[in-house]
């Protein structure tokens, strides 16, 4: 074998390397790829046993989150190993030595990244749902600090590691920030805003507010912006500074969603049906379970008719009433409905009619054209 290299085609130079280290260099790198891959298998083995305590779903995406990244390694590390076979100019071997050290950092954070995705998942979503105390909003900005940390130590190490001068390129950093931070204005005041919620807690993860003309259920807070989704479902993304500079209304800080409507009754209503609804209007909704039994009734006289403002609540939603009514409008729009369906039909029983606006037009047929001349 070793005669066939040392024959004068093998000998033959090619861009100031002969084709024997080429090939040699070849073939180093196909049994690195193929090493790789059999490495990650039999880490994939090992790791199963390690972590078979966990759930099946968490333990394939943490093995699935280890495997590319772990295979990317081996990869690198077989490439630049193979160059030491080749007679390369200094610039070059430079240049490529720079590019490994700062790739072999980088694919070494990704991995840590989706390690700690798969785990955040898999595990700490969970966790923090069951454990009474631990506060769930902790978690976006979590994320968030663990994969910035992640990446923006391992490319300070990696150039560190290609030979630049970190203190010099930190220097010149901190005069670019000052314009960087001028430009970027808008999405430091969004961080900000974010960091405000998670210290002050205006509210959490799954409670009603109201913020502008935005009425929902938050589903998300992250430290640039948040998630809201409101009464049609439609998931809607706000800056956290809006939650700053404008007014927020929680709702579910009261522990009950209030509802208010005016009961218009028409004027031939007579004394004794105007008491009989009023008491009807505070007795339905205590007979239901997704309404509170207080109610709160006002009486007045309007332009054209007998006028009860009627305030009733709706218990807050909780995440056990899933099972039962659905998701927080489902609660709400059932008790309304439920309420004003009562409504109906008690008032249908006892002969209480609800007035109707009635517009009135009077024709008079003009016997003198001269009248409006």
């Amino acid at each position: 074998m070793l005669e066939i290299f040392n024959s004068k085609f093998f000998q033959q130079v090619v861009l100031g390397n002969t084709l024997e280290q080429w090939i040699l260099t070849s073939l180093f790198i196909v049994a690195t790829i193929l090493g790789a891959f059999l490495i990650a298998w039999l880490l994939k083995k090992w790791l199963s046993r390690f972590i078979k305590h966990l759930e099946p779903e968490s333990q394939s995406k943490i093995i699935h989150s280890v495997s590319k990244p772990l295979v990317m390694v081996i990869m690198l590390m077989g490439f630049r190993a193979s160059l030491n076979a080749l007679n390369l100019s200094s610039f070059i071997f430079s240049a490529v030595n720079s590019l490994y050290h700062i790739s072999i950092t980088l694919t070494i954070a990704w991995m840590i990244v989706r390690v700690y995705n798969a785990i955040h998942e898999g595990y700490l979503v969970g966790l923090f749902k069951r454990k009474e105390g631990l506060d769930t909003q902790l978690l976006p900005i979590l994320k968030v600090v663990v994969k910035l940390f992640a990446w923006v130590f391992a490319f300070i190490i990696g150039l560190s590691n290609a030979g630049y001068n970190i203190g010099a390129i930190l220097a010149s950093l901190g005069i670019g920030g000052i314009a960087f931070a001028l430009a970027a204005k808008d999405a430091i005041a969004n961080i900000f805003g974010g960091i405000t919620i998670f210290i002050q807690r205006p509210f959490q993860v799954g409670e009603r507010i109201i913020v502008g003309k935005v009425d929902g259920w938050v589903d998300e807070i992250g430290l640039r912006s948040s998630v809201i989704t409101n009464f049609w479902g439609e998931r809607i993304t706000i800056p956290n500074k809006t939650f700053t500079d404008g007014v927020v209304k929680n709702m579910d800080a009261r522990g009950r969603y209030f509802i208010n409507c005016t009961i218009r009754l028409r004027y031939d209503t007579t004394h004794q049906q105007l008491e009989t609804a009023m008491k009807i209007l505070k007795e339905i909704p205590g007979e239901f379970d997704v309404t509170e039994k207080n109610t709160w009734t006002t009486y007045s006289i309007g332009d054209y008719s007998h006028d009860i403002d009627y305030w009733y609540a709706v218990k807050v939603w909780k995440p056990e009433d899933v099972a039962t009514v659905g998701k927080e409008f489902d609660k709400y729009s059932l008790g309304k409905t439920q309420v004003n369906m009562e409504i109906l039909k008690r008032f249908e029983a006892h002969n209480i009619k609800m007035a109707m606006p009635v517009e009135l037009k009077i024709e008079k047929e003009v016997q003198d054209p001269n009248l409006f001349l």
